[in-house]
């Protein structure tokens, strides 16, 4: 920051770590740099299902309830990020009303079942070197050849939505883990860790990448991606860790049971590595997702 500051180490680190280096002169808007973290995420993950977030209107103290959505260009082989809309809950009908319907229950878990559910992020370094072009040429570490285009992922590499391994975790909670090492790190049978592979391809990194890109714009999201869950994560597994956007640890809502709830405090989702971020582009109700024992 500042026209007098030491920009080799600064430039250094972000070349190392995947990172962008964004040179900031005096008088400059830092506000708007500073925000521009985000273009990063943006570029490497789609958004093809809501996140929702409760929260209380500032100015008529109304509890509320919105679902938010990314919007893209599709124009070219990569979506690029237009903006996000939002739409709350309240506009259909009163959420008092909703919340004594026998159904609430069911549609809080899988409205956090969604939020809650990390994505890829699917960067290699000569996007990051075209991301950094975009800064500007100071900002390029010649780290990969950008001009003559970049590798597209194979749009039909997909996880299976539903598939659920043999310790009880969904395909998105293996985003930032090593899906080889389930036998050899968490006790996986070798059974358990291929099926692990071939469900979950997108989440382990595991889809090829074209080098010559052969799609001349980004696919829509498809009917499958953008699907409401058929059922709530906390009825079949046990590994739902943390609270749902009411604040209430996650339950199935089983006749009888108690729900246990806390004030709902906004911060960071636990996605593996890189998915720890992976909500960080629509700012949504932050929840804690389940985690492999050694990692909690």
């Amino acid at each position: 920051i500042g026209d007098g500051a030491d920009r080799v180490v600064g430039k250094r680190l972000a070349c190392e770590n995947r990172g962008i280096f964004y040179p900031v002169a005096d008088g400059a808007d830092l506000s708007t740099t500073m925000a521009s973290y985000y273009q990063y995420f943006a570029a490497g993950q789609e958004m093809c299902s809501p996140s929702y977030v409760e929260y209380t209107d500032a100015i008529t103290s109304t509890q509320l309830y919105a679902g938010c959505l990314t919007m893209y260009d599709r124009s070219n082989p990569r979506p690029e990020i237009l903006g996000v809309t939002c739409s709350d809950l309240n506009m259909i009908e009163s959420i008092d009303v909703m919340k004594n319907l026998s159904g609430w229950h069911d549609l809080s878990c899988k409205m956090s079942d969604i939020s809650k559910t990390c994505r890829p992020l699917e960067l290699q370094e000569c996007h990051i070197e075209q991301l950094r072009a975009n800064v500007g040429s100071t900002s390029v570490c010649q780290s990969a050849d950008y001009a003559s285009g970049c590798p597209c992922i194979d749009t039909d590499c997909k996880d299976n939505p539903t598939f659920m391994d043999e310790l009880g975790y969904f395909c998105d909670t293996w985003i930032g883990d090593d899906c080889t090492e389930a036998e050899s790190r968490w006790g996986y049978t070798a059974g358990g860790q291929d099926a692990v592979q071939i469900n979950c391809k997108r989440s382990c990194g595991l889809c090829d990448w074209k080098d010559d890109c052969p799609y001349e714009k980004a696919p829509s999201c498809t009917a499958e991606a953008s699907a409401v869950p058929s059922f709530c994560r906390a009825c079949e597994t046990d590994k739902t860790s943390g609270v749902d956007i009411e604040g209430c640890y996650m339950s199935c809502g089983a006749k009888g049971e108690v729900r246990v709830c806390e004030t709902i405090v906004n911060s960071a989702v636990r996605c593996g590595v890189f998915g720890l971020l992976s909500l960080v582009i629509t700012a949504f109700a932050a929840t804690v997702v389940a985690t492999r024992p050694d990692e909690a």
